[in-house]
């Protein structure tokens, strides 16, 4: 947007706006970063609406994947294409190391399903405060998240473990 320089890309600038403002979709362009924004979307919306362990969770993929990578990026600045290739720098980024790990390896495919998630909830949240025009998010770049089956056990099985226990 400071890009401009010539009275012909100002005249362009304000017919762009002029459009955007009667399709009713102008956002006005917002200073806030993604940590800066984030911080407000837990306080205002996170805290209400989350679970504890939700929100120990949320907070944690926050804290350890979004800030340090994207955290400083404006609002204004974030498209598609950035968060499409911020997804998909992230399955081959290290994993935060847990405590007692020796090798965190990268971070997993359910990890980046649940950024994904926690991200396109927030730019939902961020247009309806009218900080960004579209949600940028996509599942596009977003590994399928695979839920695997479990085995149930029987009454049977519960019984000859317990007795093996014995």
């Amino acid at each position: 947007m400071g890009d401009i320089k010539t009275e012909a890309e100002a005249d362009a600038r304000i017919s762009e706006i002029a459009e955007k403002k009667a399709l009713g979709n102008f956002v006005p362009p917002n200073p806030r970063t993604v940590s800066e924004f984030l911080t407000e979307y837990v306080e205002i919306y996170g805290t209400v609406k989350w679970s504890h362990s939700t929100y120990s969770s949320n907070t944690g993929l926050i804290r350890n994947y979004i800030d340090p990578i994207i955290g400083k990026w404006k609002l204004g600045d974030i498209t598609t294409k950035k968060m499409d290739s911020f997804f998909t720098k992230l399955k081959s980024h290290p994993a935060v190391q847990k405590s007692g790990s020796t090798s965190p390896g990268l971070v997993s495919d359910r990890n980046i399903y649940d950024i994904n998630l926690l991200l396109s909830n927030a730019f939902s949240k961020a247009v309806d405060w009218e900080y960004v025009g579209k949600n940028p998010i996509t599942r596009n770049a977003c590994p399928a998240r695979v839920n695997i089956a479990r085995e149930v056990w029987t009454p049977e099985i519960v019984l000859n473990t317990l007795k093996d226990t014995w």
